[in-house]
């Protein structure tokens, strides 16, 4: 029977090893036609771009950007790495990334043998300063008209090649597919090992190691083999040469796992022969027994009666064990079932446990067996270092007075990271009512503990953006207030300075009222670029454009102790914006940074494409998913702290002794990002430096760009100079006091003025008016019909009319109508006399649409 089994065995171990060897041919059939056509796809693509005539005519052309053109199409949408020109010596002629880069010695030695062979050529692998493997197509280009040169397409390895090998259909733990080549009288890997990681061309075996497969593929050996691999374990390997190269694929896997049934099947006729074994032995003895039965059938009956007591004995302790038995499965089962920790400690101070139920690991990291009796490490180690105190005071507390506790405290679990844990248990005392151990169970309170702090950051959060949008509506209405007063009190002393005979004290008077007067106007437009109610003129702009124009600005205002340094290494999406307003931003943010900076140090300017999706934790709850724009700006100043950080976007608030701007920078920058739909987060640590992170969103399309020497306006009709001096204006102006002085200035500049309080006034007064109208002068707000629709009125009505909107704010129309047009022109309020005439004129002449 045992010689049946054995033969049984050695069949299904044959059969097994068989229909493993299949599926390893199979594989390395597979990868050896995949590699085989990466190699011949690498060839074909530097054969076909060196031959095209386009490259041939860039580089006779000698045009570096049409050269640099074609050798970034020649990257195929990065599946290339670079792509270069390279002469004979060396030398680098032109890339499609990056000239400067120092060409490894494979790469020479491939140019210099494409160039010899006129034919496309495969370099050795070699691997660049971060350790990844690459190889490198190389051809030699034909130009009449220049130096020998080749093209060379640098290919990443370990990302395009490198997977081929690693995929296996199925899974295993064992097979692997190497890729080698014979190096002089040495085996070399041109592929990582599974077993030994980075070891891609550093990996070498000389050749008596024959027993090797890899050693057997290099020396021509093909098929399956069987043998020992370079850790000393028995692998079943399929060995195969790489069509039109001298590299070799090894397609292995570890005997013992491919063979596993096996061992499972041999058990199976173990457990068989054995049962058949003990039936066999349990047949012989009952006939043994059938036969010695006379002889002791007469001592059978004598003790008939102990025999009865002792089956009874035996069944009623076997019905015991089984309750046990039992008992003890269905309490450990409840146990296990207990989330987290159940366990029964010491009193001593290191915790020692003497019992941790199952979920130990689950929590810690940690084995049971690792914290049993301080086997490795007590509880106590697993306590985070800074509540270990906490936890023996309050258990010594509690149990002094034999009560049951319950304490919150952080563990260190084995891979590093901190836990929150609750635990709770009771004191178990012996004869003496004397406390001899601890009992309870530790709950993970992690996911808890993290929600109820982050219900606390957002709900401050919340409250912060209420605080600023409360802000923001009154810092808008009083700014809107403050521009139509200040409009006044501007052109009023403006008219006295001029109109009024007065002494030399008075003019100084008028002169402070002045520059009090646009001073405050300063601040007005400072509190509406945080209320975000500034006039904005949006257009699709690229914002490394605006960077680069502004980087020479940001050097001078950073001086030659700061270094700035710009990095942009994609082209921006564009961005609907006022490129006023961008330059705004950066402005303020310069001098923020520059005011951080005590001594030396460095302000760091980033611009690229970002893609969110909610997941990014440290943006999840400030900017929705979408596309975006990102612009940060980090600085390695003297940072702040969170108190500070909750304070920075509020007007008026400092942490400067002497602070011209009065605080109005950072909360400027929030009212312009929130303005245009963007978002802002700000890091920053104290001694640390901070950063502020701009999100505006992508525009669809980018519109030409609009340049102011280039820009152009709808034809308009030109009134002769004479007419301009006596020509007509109506003005539409819902402010008495502002509608008074604007109509006193445009009478003693010359013109002709209709003045209107309200819109329907201004049309009637157009309508009645027989005469030409030269010009409409209107407020943008105003009662029942705002600035823009009462120009649209009356322009179907006097085609030839010219127009100029005024206005603080354009917050109500952008909310109706959106944003002004791009050519309509518009006056600022506040406004001095000679911006109304220059404006006015301007208008008439045809300067302006």
């Amino acid at each position: 029977m045992a010689a049946l089994g054995l033969l049984a065995y050695q069949a299904d171990r044959a059969q097994m090893l068989k229909c493993r060897a299949k599926e390893l041919t199979s594989a390395g059939a597979l990868k050896t036609a995949e590699i085989a056509a990466w190699r011949r796809e690498r060839l074909t693509d530097v054969a076909r771009f060196a031959r095209g005539p386009t490259l041939i005519r860039a580089i006779e052309g000698k045009n570096s950007a049409d050269l640099h053109l074609m050798l970034s199409v020649n990257r195929k949408g990065g599946i290339y790495e670079d792509v270069l020109l390279v002469t004979s010596n060396g030398k680098v002629l032109g890339a499609a990334l990056d000239p400067l880069q120092h060409l490894p010695a494979e790469t020479t030695r491939a140019v210099a043998e494409a160039l010899a062979s006129r034919q496309p050529v495969l370099s050795d692998f070699y691997t660049n300063a971060l350790g990844l493997a690459y190889i490198d197509a190389v051809m030699a280009v034909s130009n009449a008209e220049q130096e020998a040169c080749a093209l060379v397409l640098q290919c990443n390895a370990s990302k395009r090649l490198y997977p081929l090998l690693q995929a296996y259909p199925g899974s295993s733990a064992s097979v692997e597919s190497v890729l080698v080549r014979r190096d002089g009288d040495q085996m070399a890997h041109l592929s990582c090992l599974r077993h030994q990681d980075n070891q891609a061309m550093s990996l070498k075996r000389p050749l008596p190691e024959r027993q090797l497969p890899t050693m057997r593929a290099i020396l021509g050996r093909q098929g399956i083999y069987t043998g020992t691999d370079c850790r000393g374990v028995q692998v079943v390997a399929d060995l195969r040469p790489i069509p039109d190269s001298d590299w070799f694929l090894v397609t292995k896997g570890d005997e013992a796992e491919l063979l596993g049934a096996v061992r499972e099947h041999a058990l199976i006729f173990a457990s068989i022969i054995l049962l058949g074994i003990l039936l066999t032995a349990a047949i012989t003895a009952l006939c043994f027994r059938h036969r010695q039965a006379s002889l002791y059938r007469s001592l059978y009956h004598a003790q008939r009666e102990q025999a009865v007591a002792n089956a009874k004995y035996l069944a009623s302790e076997r019905a015991a064990q089984k309750v046990l038995a039992d008992s003890e499965s269905r309490l450990k089962a409840l146990i296990s079932h207990v989330p987290g920790i159940v366990f029964r400690c010491g009193t001593d101070s290191y915790r020692t446990m003497q019992y941790l139920s199952a979920n130990c690991r689950a929590l810690t990291g940690y084995d049971a067996e690792a914290l049993l009796d301080n086997s490795k490490l007590s509880y106590y180690d697993v306590i985070h270092p800074d509540d270990r105190q906490k936890v023996w005071d309050a258990i010594s507390a509690q149990v002094k007075h034999n009560t049951p506790y319950a304490v919150e405290y952080r563990i260190v679990t084995v891979d590093g990271s901190v836990k929150w844990v609750w635990e709770s248990g009771s004191a178990i005392s012996d004869s003496a009512d004397k406390t001899h151990r601890l009992e309870g169970v530790i709950h993970d309170i992690t996911a808890r503990r993290l929600a109820a702090e982050r219900e606390t950051e957002l709900m401050a959060q919340a409250h912060q953006t209420q605080r600023l949008e409360a802000l923001g509506r009154m810092a808008g209405g009083v700014a809107h207030d403050f521009n139509n007063a200040l409009t006044v009190i501007i052109g009023n002393a403006e008219w006295l300075q001029d109109s009024v005979k007065t002494t030399e004290d008075h003019q100084k008077s008028i002169e402070a009222i002045l520059q009090a007067s646009h001073r405050a106007a300063d601040l007005v437009n400072r509190l509406l670029g945080f209320a975000a109610r500034q006039i904005s003129l949006p257009r699709a702009i690229q914002l490394d454009e605006t960077i680069n124009r502004l980087t020479e600005t940001m050097n001078q205002m950073l001086g030659s102790r700061i270094h700035l340094r710009i990095q942009m290494d994609t082209p921006p999406w564009p961005v609907m914006m006022d490129p006023g307003q961008m330059t705004q931003v950066l402005v303020n943010l310069v001098e923020n940074a520059r005011d951080a900076i005590s001594g030396e140090g460095t302000v760091t300017v980033t611009l690229e494409n970002m893609h969110l999706d909610g997941t990014a934790d440290e943006t999840a709850d400030i900017v929705p998913p979408g596309d975006y724009v990102c612009l940060s700006f980090r600085d390695t100043g003297c940072g702040m702290d969170d108190e500070t950080q909750a304070k920075i976007f509020d007007p008026f608030f400092s942490t400067k002794s002497s602070a011209p701007d009065m605080g109005m920078g950072v909360a400027i920058i929030y009212g312009i990002v929130k303005q245009n739909c963007g978002f802002i987060r700000v890091t920053s640590q104290p001694n640390q430096g901070t950063c502020f992170s701009i999100y505006l969103p992508r525009h669809g399309q980018l519109a030409p760009t609009v340049t102011p020497d280039s820009e152009s306006h709808p034809p308009t009709v030109a009134i002769p100079a004479a007419k301009q001096e006596g020509a007509t204006i109506l003005l539409a102006e819902d402010e008495p006091t502002l509608l008074n002085l604007t109509a006193r200035l445009l009478t003693s500049m010359g013109y002709t003025v209709l003045a209107a309080e309200h819109p329907t006034e201004a049309l009637r007064l157009a309508r009645d008016f027989k005469g030409e109208i030269a010009l409409l002068l209107t407020d943008l707000v105003m009662p029942t019909m705002n600035g823009a629709v009462l120009c649209e009125t009356l322009l179907r009505e006097r085609p030839t009319m010219k127009r100029i909107f005024m206005s603080d704010y354009a917050a109500n129309i952008t909310a109706q109508q959106g944003v002004l047009p791009a050519d309509a022109p518009f006056l600022q309020k506040p406004f001095t006399r000679d911006q109304l005439n220059t404006k006015v004129r301007e208008v008439l002449s045809g300067k302006s649409a």
